[in-house]
């Protein structure tokens, strides 16, 4: 048997096999060989915005590990805010194809980040030296894997703890799960210059001025965690009455009905940014406004991976745990019973509705003269 090491370099990071890498040079002397010197495996599956924020992780990663070949498992949907990050070696959809080929390989270190038992359990069984994070007991319970990951833990069983004592970003609690210091490492996202284009022209009839981009929806989960419908019609007619703004109305594939009766509400003073777009021309569409206003979505996320501007809206979720890298401003309820995370709430007003449009539009007109 011909010894494949005269002709293949495994080891080697850019190394796929079953086709040509992306340099197109065969192994034997080519000057881009960086052997890989230690593995790492992420696995955060979701949600969309939490995968997003979870990016910051890749560069401390990076730094500690230079030689390290990094690992990703993350869910289907999210899959696509990942690619292109230079700084993941491998990206992998959740699935039994993807654990069946992670079980046969061995990792210096696995960073465990979701709680879901899905999650967990491929924690558990795929092989690693070192594991942090979130892991299971024999009885099915949630535990951690090492004493750093205590404080996201409680994190998630006292509502005293997550709603009024802590002042720690998202960012800091998974740092610190992960045994790193947090340094203020940002956002990674990569856009398709395709998705750049197709939004560039879809956008083009708006004209020039100032675009503000308004996202409607905040997911099915929390009560409340979508300002009004009413109040953005309100807003888009006070920003219309100033000739440089472009109000544009973006929602996601699951918000069609809301979209469309606010759009119907609006009538001209709206521009249709669409609630069809790919994920990717998702965050094309919110690159190329100058001013994001969205609750505690994904679209918060994105806007700030993509450095633009933003007004965050938050009633029942906590708006400490966001970090705006000094990209913006939040509003929140004055509702003492504010955050809450209820699924159902029947209290009027309730906390969204007291963010009153007046305030929305002056913290707009603040970010467009940072």
């Amino acid at each position: 048997m011909e010894d494949i090491k005269k002709f293949a370099r495994t080891d080697c990071r850019y190394f796929i096999g079953e086709k040509p890498c992306r340099f197109k040079r065969e192994c034997p002397g080519c000057e881009k060989y960086d052997a890989i010197r230690e593995t790492i495996l992420v696995i955060k599956l979701a949600a969309a915005g939490d995968v997003l924020r979870t990016t910051p992780l890749l560069r401390a990663l990076r730094e500690k590990h230079p030689g390290a070949y990094i690992t990703w498992l993350v869910d289907r949907f999210s899959l696509e805010l990942l690619e292109g990050i230079p700084l993941i070696d491998r990206l992998l959809p959740y699935g039994v194809e993807s654990i069946a080929f992670l079980e046969t390989l061995q990792f210096d270190r696995l960073y465990a980040l979701d709680k879901e038992p899905g999650a967990t359990a491929a924690a558990m069984k795929i092989r690693a030296g070192k594991k942090f994070g979130f892991c299971h007991t024999e009885a099915g319970k949630l535990s951690i894997f090492n004493p750093e990951a205590a404080y996201a833990f409680r994190l998630g069983i006292s509502d005293h703890l997550k709603f009024k004592e802590n002042r720690k970003s998202y960012q800091e609690i998974i740092f610190e799960l992960a045994g790193m210091p947090f340094r203020g490492e940002d956002y990674l996202l990569s856009i398709p210059e395709v998705c750049r284009k197709k939004i560039n022209a879809k956008l083009k009839p708006a004209g020039s001025g100032k675009r503000i981009a308004l996202n409607l929806g905040a997911g099915p989960v929390f009560a409340n965690k979508s300002w009004p419908e009413d109040y953005f019609v309100d807003l888009i007619q006070k920003l219309r009455q100033e000739e440089h703004m472009i109000p544009v109305v973006v929602a996601g594939p699951g918000e069609k009905a809301l979209y469309d009766r606010v759009l119907k509400k609006a009538g001209q003073n709206a521009f249709a940014g669409g609630c069809d777009n790919s994920l990717m021309e998702f965050a094309a569409l919110l690159e190329s406004c100058d001013v994001v206003v969205a609750g505690d979505t994904m679209a918060l996320h994105i806007a700030l991976a993509c450095r633009r501007r933003v007004v965050g809206l938050f009633g029942p979720t906590c708006r400490q745990e966001i970090l705006l890298y000094g990209r913006g401003e939040l509003l929140t309820t004055p509702k003492a019973c504010a955050p809450c995370y209820l699924n159902a709430c029947d209290i009027r007003p309730n906390c969204m509705e007291e963010i009153p449009v007046k305030q929305v539009f002056q913290a707009i007109h603040r970010q467009l003269a940072e």
